[in-house]
């Protein structure tokens, strides 16, 4: 009882009475990755919000699938994310990049499932089997409120959202920039325009400052927790984090209908000690596969990332192949550690839910050297840990200058040689390299060679991951 009172002081502060006095409150996530331990909870918040409350909606910032094994390997790939959003009662959820993780026809069935709405406006899916996804939605409230609320996905410089590309064939996707301009005259007609994006937090700001119509922007895809909410000029933008650790609580007062007043909370999901208890059975039911629980390897030390798990991945590809090199993305790496003891199935699923193909590749030093910088230049910071060499990036005023390739003893590669690279296909796909053309699939998954390195491997120890392999 202390917790809902306290939930529901978090509500009614700084709000201005009046007799013309609205509330709307809008609950949101973003980057659940398949996280559904804490449903119960969120099941049990927002039931007792919707009891005091007559305006209350629900929404998803995207990238709800990839990144827990019960989600993901269940027989009907994603559903349980799916069944769990329907029971707290989302309104939409905006299309993010790992969305299409399973491919397009296993994404139409989960639309199909859904009873909220996918939102995205920056997408074309009429040459797929996806059904199209509609770019905005208008919740009305009981005192005939409109919230408009415009989805945009994320694209990167490749002019693809961060998936496979495989994934992704025959879709036309737009800069999101470009669909905000072609509903600016929604904020004229709606009491609040509301924007649900899956861009990140910078790209978020950088918006704020350019469309200043935008009332608030709920954000998603880096993963940032914005405690709350922050103002960039005239435009207030939210973000929880990630895999629902925290449940955004997002207030908007209205007085004589003009949005006057927003204010943003995070309940932390983890300390949260109420929940639904009919929902938890229904979890635990999803989490009863014990294959999961199967040792497959033991580590003496607690690995992190992305430097320690990073170079378990690409060391073991690297040997899998027989390869030269090879290469970690960071951004496929997903879990933070694993400690000392026994490495679980479920250890390996977590730390690589994408289980892409192996590719091999016969590249020149200045081939390997196009690839390092392509993936550099993503974010503009190192991007790839390496196994069988090392990279030393010169900087100078903040800009890449020189890249420096030496094996790991310190040795300078060959101009003249060929050298044998592992890449897994999603960087294969969408980074841009010279040489990129040019391979052969090794038949090999990058859990395959993980699962086969833990077993040849037996313990690892200091001395397994000493950057020299």
């Amino acid at each position: 009882m202390i917790r809902l009172i306290v939930l529901f002081l978090i509500l009614l502060s700084n709000v201005a009475w009046s007799q013309d006095t609205n509330i709307v409150v809008i609950l949101h996530t973003n980057d659940t990755h398949g996280s559904i331990n804490n449903y119960s909870k969120v099941k049990f918040i927002s039931d007792s919000i919707r009891s005091c409350y007559k305006d209350v909606f629900f929404v998803s910032a995207g990238d709800i699938f990839s990144g827990n094994p019960y989600v993901d390997k269940y027989y009907a790939k994603g559903f349980p994310i799916v069944y769990l959003m329907n029971n707290v009662g989302y309104n939409v959820s905006e299309l993010g990049n790992h969305e299409f993780d399973y491919g397009q026809q296993i994404l139409d069935k989960r639309i199909k499932q859904a009873k909220f709405d996918f939102l995205c406006s920056n997408i074309n899916t009429k040459n797929t089997v996806i059904t199209q996804p509609k770019p905005y939605k208008i919740f009305t409230t009981n005192s005939g409120l409109n919230i408009f609320i415009l989805g945009v996905l994320q694209i990167g410089k490749n002019g693809l959202p961060d998936t496979h590309p495989e994934k992704i064939k025959n879709i036309e996707f737009t800069k999101p920039e470009k669909e905000i301009k072609k509903y600016k005259q929604y904020a004229n007609t709606n009491n609040c325009f509301i924007l649900l994006s899956h861009l990140g937090v910078k790209w978020d700001e950088r918006v704020a400052k350019h469309f200043t119509f935008i009332n608030t922007i709920i954000g998603g895809h880096s993963h940032t927790k914005i405690k709350n909410g922050e103002w960039i000029k005239k435009t207030f933008i939210t973000q929880t984090g990630s895999r629902l650790q925290n449940l955004g609580v997002l207030k908007l007062v209205f007085v004589d209908k003009k949005l006057i007043s927003q204010t943003d909370s995070l309940i932390n999901l983890n300390n949260y000690k109420n929940y639904d208890k009919s929902l938890a059975t229904k979890i635990k039911s999803f989490e009863k596969n014990k294959e999961f629980f199967k040792v497959v390897g033991k580590t003496d030390i607690t690995l992190t990332a992305p430097n320690e798990l990073g170079y378990l991945m690409s060391l073991s590809q690297k040997q899998i192949t027989n390869a030269d090199f090879a290469f970690q993305n960071t951004g496929g790496i997903r879990l933070d550690s694993i400690k000392a003891g026994d490495i679980t199935k479920l250890d390996i699923y977590n730390l690589d839910p994408f289980n892409n193909e192996i590719y091999i590749y016969n590249l020149s030093l200045k081939q390997i050297k196009s690839f390092i910088r392509y993936a550099y230049g993503i974010r503009n910071k190192n991007n790839l840990i390496p196994a069988g060499l090392k990279i030393n990036y010169i900087i100078k005023n903040n800009k890449l200058k020189e890249i420096n390739i030496t094996d790991t003893f310190g040795n300078p590669l060959s101009k003249s040689k060929k050298y044998k690279v592992a890449i897994n296909s999603y960087m294969a796909g969408s980074y841009k390299f010279k040489g990129k053309k040019n391979f052969v699939k090794s038949g090999k998954t990058t859990n395959q060679a993980i699962f086969i390195f833990l077993k040849n491997t037996k313990t690892i120890t200091k001395e397994t991951l000493n950057f020299k392999s």
